[in-house]
């Protein structure tokens, strides 16, 4: 039997949520595989603003090395992957 999108969708989250709580206990293993999940969607979001294939890289980088950095400050009830793209659309 398939699951449908929204079961995926569900098991997504609830694996980012579980992530990111490893996350805020520093544990870099996770960090790793988070930035993996996210990277290509954040670094798509700022391509689209900059439209510059080395300053998107860039600054996906910053994003998730200031994602990293303000870990300890993480709201566990908020989506995840927003503090990535508000932190990546406060660099330009």
């Amino acid at each position: 039997m398939m699951e449908d999108s929204g079961s995926r969708s569900r098991v997504q989250q609830a694996e980012t949520e579980r992530l990111v709580h490893e996350v805020r206990l520093g544990n870099e293993a996770a960090f790793r595989e988070f930035f993996l999940h996210m990277q290509p969607e954040v670094f798509r979001f700022l391509y689209r603003y900059t439209r510059n294939r080395q300053a998107a890289e860039d600054l996906t980088q910053e994003s998730f090395l200031r994602f990293w950095e303000a870990r300890d400050r993480l709201d566990p009830k908020r989506r995840p992957p927003r503090y990535v793209f508000r932190i990546a659309g406060s660099l330009f």
